[in-house]
């Protein structure tokens, strides 16, 4: 059965937004060394600012969420639907770990702005609990990829097995 809905534009530009911003935070934190030294400093401030900006996505997103009243029609089947609200749920909860331990990152470590200016460390803690608060942050990072791309892997299920019409509800309306 193809579907006719189409998600709240609003909604589709976040979760594009996200669905880059994400795996490009990942990508900069994994594959700094690859970089000279000199990029490294900037690297990790777009970094940084990057995922502040996904917190404001990420609130935004709750938000809307909230305020609509209007699901999206399904015709997958009750627990494939309660499946779809535990694994968005979980993508959820992943993304609010991993940003709320990046701000506890640069709370311990402090920031340096492309060298503009510097945020200092807000909390003075012993290394042994700084690399353990950059730990936490690194696992929650890698359970929302993972967790992401079982997600894409799910949409392109839905888009190409069950040809449901997932992705297309999931792109901004043809203009005319």
């Amino acid at each position: 059965m193809i579907d006719t809905f189409r998600y709240d534009l609003r909604l589709i530009a976040i979760h594009w937004f996200s669905a880059i911003v994400i795996p490009v935070l990942w990508v900069i934190e994994h594959q700094i060394s690859w970089f000279p030294r000199m990029f490294r400093p900037s690297l990790h401030t777009t970094h940084n600012l990057l995922g502040l900006l996904l917190i404001a996505v990420l609130v935004t997103r709750v938000v809307l969420r909230l305020r609509m009243t209007n699901s999206p029609p399904t015709a997958s089947g009750e627990w494939i639907d309660r499946a779809a609200r535990a694994g968005h749920l979980l993508l959820y909860a992943l993304m609010a770990a991993a940003l709320f331990l990046g701000i506890a990152n640069i709370l311990v470590r402090g920031m340096n702005v492309y060298g503009w200016f510097i945020i200092p460390r807000a909390i003075h803690l012993q290394i042994a609990t700084i690399r353990m608060i950059g730990g936490w942050h690194e696992l929650a990072a890698n359970a929302l990829l993972i967790v992401a791309l079982g997600h894409a892997a799910i949409a392109l299920f839905h888009q190409y097995v069950l040809r449901d019409g997932l992705l297309r509800r999931m792109m901004p309306a043809p203009r005319g």
